[in-house]
């Protein structure tokens, strides 16, 4: 059975942003459509970004977390978390920094992220590039396999400008392939704002 929503849950987003976000979506002619009952039951998961064919993703997918009061967090090479003003103003938009110099084991630097966190939502953008590729990354299915965290996909819907979170849940089981498989209908009736460039949820054989 689905958590229900704690009454006594804290805003993760400040009402003078949530309420910022939600006045640029409608002036936009974007509205949200996204269940808090769903997204505020879990204090940790991983929202699944996709799909990603243009930089107005991250722009308009940001203004429906936000609008929705999701704090969301992204990672980003320590390098910049560390630089004077500007670390600090990453650090104020949800940035969180990791060692991306091959010496740390990303999936375990984040997963150590989850387990230090009482709340966590991050999210992550399988196919890594805004052009079309073969295959999704598949290192955010085993960050939520190691950290114990369900997966969400976050859709931007161009054709019906609507930013959503689909109502599935998906806890990794060990076998990727069935597991994704629960977010293809949602994936398959958005319109992303470069079709062409949409890249099919495939992964890579090991």
């Amino acid at each position: 059975m689905m958590p229900t929503i704690p009454v006594s849950r804290p805003p993760q987003v400040p009402t003078l942003k949530r309420n910022l976000a939600r006045a640029i979506l409608k002036l936009s002619g974007w509205k949200i459509e996204i269940t808090p009952s769903i997204v505020h039951a879990y204090p940790k998961y991983i929202i699944i970004a996709a799909p990603h064919t243009s930089n107005w993703d991250a722009i308009f997918g940001g203004l429906g977390f936000m609008a929705a009061d999701i704090g969301t967090s992204i990672i980003i090479k320590q390098e910049w978390i560390k630089t004077p003003v500007i670390g600090w103003i990453l650090s104020a938009f949800g940035c969180v920094g990791i060692n991306r110099d091959g010496s740390l084991n990303t999936v375990q630097q984040i997963t150590r992220i989850f387990a230090e966190k009482s709340q966590f939502v991050l999210v992550i953008t399988p196919e890594g590039t805004r052009k079309k590729v073969p295959f999704w990354k598949s290192g955010f299915y085993y960050i939520a396999q190691q950290a114990g965290v369900p997966l969400m996909l976050g859709i931007p819907d161009y054709g019906r400008k609507v930013c959503t979170i689909a109502p599935t849940v998906v806890f990794p089981t060990g076998d990727i392939d069935a597991d994704m498989k629960q977010f293809q209908e949602a994936l398959d009736a958005v319109t992303p704002r470069y079709p062409e460039k949409k890249s099919e949820m495939v992964f890579k054989i090991k």
